[in-house]
């Protein structure tokens, strides 16, 4: 039997390397709030859930176009970060994965 098993490493950034790490993680939680938004509105004007990852990773394509704010993160970033709304909207309604 395998054990599972975990590594940890501490990073020791450079200055400007954590001023970068610090600017995506400020656009990873914009892009988090954005899709959220997309998702409420969708949720109120329908009154069923239609937005998933898939739609909004198109829409976040022709927006990278658009912004230079959202080029500067690495698009897997903030793919990673529509997935993991996916996960957290799936849980929200899903009865046997309360919050709290």
């Amino acid at each position: 039997m395998k054990a599972n098993t975990a590594a940890r490493f501490r990073l020791y950034p450079s200055q400007v390397q954590a001023e970068r790490l610090t600017v995506w993680s400020h656009t990873c939680r914009a892009v988090w709030n954005i899709a959220l938004a997309q998702r409420i509105w969708g949720y109120k004007s329908a009154r069923r859930a239609t937005v998933r990852s898939m739609e909004q990773c198109s829409g976040l394509t022709e927006a990278r176009k658009d912004h230079a704010w959202l080029r500067d993160l690495p698009a897997q970033c903030a793919q990673q970060v529509l997935r993991q709304l996916d996960t957290a909207y799936d849980n929200f309604w899903n009865p046997n994965r309360p919050a709290g």
